[in-house]
């Protein structure tokens, strides 16, 4: 959902862009593209991640989360259990692929600052079209649009 509304996003903003010039039309369509080919990739690993949180490798470390454990700290066993496992539990991307992004956004700044290196318009809209994906995260997350409809309860009823 959130890759779609980006890339229809990006398209309108070169679009009304091109109207005004064409490098900052150029400009914004490589940022809004290397915006959403950035977070394609983290929400893909993300899944797989999420998919398979117990690596091979890490199997000897976790704690066995029937056994009694004795937190005075925590309200019941349960959170207790918990609060033992999850700093071995902890799982996070690797960091290629934060590289790998990284990288990407380099790149298309590199590339829409040789657009236009008088007046740094295609960088600007570079720059500006990086933040599509914030742009629309924040608008779905706020929103709730990415919520079934009928499947979902209110917090006032």
């Amino acid at each position: 959902m959130v890759v779609r509304y980006s890339l229809v996003l990006t398209g309108v903003t070169s679009v009304v862009c091109l109207a005004f010039d064409t490098m900052a039309a150029k400009g914004a369509l490589l940022g809004g593209l290397a915006s959403v080919l950035g977070f394609w990739i983290v929400a893909r690993e993300t899944d797989r991640a999420t998919r398979d949180p117990i690596l091979p490798a890490r199997e000897a470390e976790i704690p066995d989360l029937t056994e009694e454990v004795e937190n005075p700290a925590a309200d019941t066993l349960q959170s207790a259990r918990l609060h033992a496992a999850l700093p071995r539990l902890h799982v996070t991307l690797p960091r290629k692929w934060f590289a790998v992004r990284m990288l990407l956004y380099t790149a298309a700044l590199v590339k829409g600052y040789s657009l236009d290196t008088v007046h740094l318009r295609g960088f600007v809209a570079v720059a500006g079209a990086l933040m599509v994906v914030r742009l629309v995260v924040t608008v779905v997350g706020v929103t709730g649009w990415d919520l079934k409809k009928q499947g979902v309860k209110s917090l006032e009823s």
